[in-house]
């Protein structure tokens, strides 16, 4: 018979430890943090030396190509979410710096929907005088300007809103009677006029260079060719500039526009409030859902490129189609690569825009 100080008892390891030295179980040993991280950092490490070494691999003519893909790309999308103009624009460099690719279009960076008196809007609230409710505005009720007593609305800017490559103006407004008077004006950056015949005149404020070069302010105007103003009833006006092309638009019909020899920068009037009416004199009009748009976009430069012949401006219309007041055929956008063999001509690369908007 056994003693029970000799009977041996089996123990079954846990799963997953390996025997010791002394014949017990233990743990499996994980990384620690430290660990992790010293990994993790060479991983980057390497990563970052693969990706530059890979962007140096890929031809400047394809990386001028692409920048000027992704800037057509990006303006067409700009014209179609805003319904207004977008511009591509190659710029020829210099002795001190290579060309350039921009695309500017629109963005809506401030609105307010005036339900009845109430001034409420993004990014900052309103404030005005004679005031009166109006019911049957374009979406609930508007705000009427008296025609009694001195009327006026002023919408509060910030400098987000003074951009040099043009801004965008969309309101509503419904006069009481045709006649003389000031609609909308910012400084003396832009002025909107109503006529007496029920039409409609703009101003606005660009720069200019004058015989020695130097920078000066200058007026543009323009005027609808007819009668927009009914009494009574609301007419969507939209004013556009974006240092190419000035435009009014009635109902989204273009009712006047200019489009300038040469590209001239907004000059917009710094710390200048949106007003409408006067603070001098009674309104009598009707307003609502007004929105202040910038025009605002991006520049690549094109390194080791040369811009060749060709088209040096793409203009798109709010439909992403080519604007066939700048394009009566497709355009193409030349780009040269210089020749390793100074006696070889540079190597071209087409870019083809088709009427529809297309990129080739």
């Amino acid at each position: 018979m056994t003693s029970p100080t000799s009977e041996r008892r089996f123990v079954r390891p846990r799963l997953g430890a390996t025997p010791s030295a002394t014949g017990r179980t233990s743990a499996p040993r994980g990384f620690t943090l430290i660990e992790m991280l010293v990994v993790l950092s060479i991983i980057g490490v390497l990563m970052g030396i693969s990706i530059g070494a890979f962007r140096r691999s890929i031809p400047s003519r394809d990386l001028a190509r692409r920048a000027v893909l992704d800037a057509l790309r990006q303006a067409r999308l700009f014209a179609i979410a805003e319904n207004a103009p977008a511009t591509v624009r190659l710029e020829a460099g210099s002795e001190e710096r290579w060309p350039e690719v921009s695309a500017t279009g629109r963005k809506t960076v401030a609105g307010w929907h005036l339900e009845g008196t109430s001034l409420d809007g993004w990014p900052t609230d309103g404030r005005g005088a004679g005031l009166e409710e109006h019911a049957q505005g374009v979406i609930g009720k508007a705000v009427r300007l008296s025609d009694r007593e001195k009327s006026w609305i002023e919408l509060p800017g910030s400098p987000a809103f003074d951009s040099r490559e043009g801004f965008a103006l969309e309101a509503f407004v419904a006069v009481d009677q045709r006649r003389s008077q000031p609609l909308f004006s910012k400084g003396k950056s832009l002025l909107v006029q109503a006529t007496a015949d029920g039409g409609v005149n703009v101003q606005i404020q660009v720069e200019v260079r004058d015989q020695a070069g130097d920078p000066k302010p200058a007026y543009q105007s323009i005027a609808s060719g007819e009668p927009v103003l009914l009494p009574g009833r609301f007419v969507k006006l939209a004013i556009t500039f974006d240092g190419v092309q000035l435009r009014l638009a009635a109902d989204d019909a273009v009712v006047g526009e200019l489009a300038l020899a040469a590209r001239a920068p907004f000059l917009p009037d710094p710390g200048a409030n949106l007003l409408l009416g006067s603070y001098d004199e009674p309104a009598g009009l009707v307003v609502d859902e007004i929105k202040w748009g910038i025009f605002a976009g991006d520049t690549q430069e094109l390194r080791d490129m040369e811009v060749g012949p060709g088209a040096r401006l793409v203009r798109f219309g709010p439909d992403g189609a080519l604007d066939p007041r700048f394009h009566q055929a497709p355009a193409e956008l030349c780009l040269l690569t210089p020749s390793s063999d100074p006696e070889k001509p540079p190597l071209p690369t087409w870019i083809r825009v088709g009427l529809l908007g297309d990129v080739q």
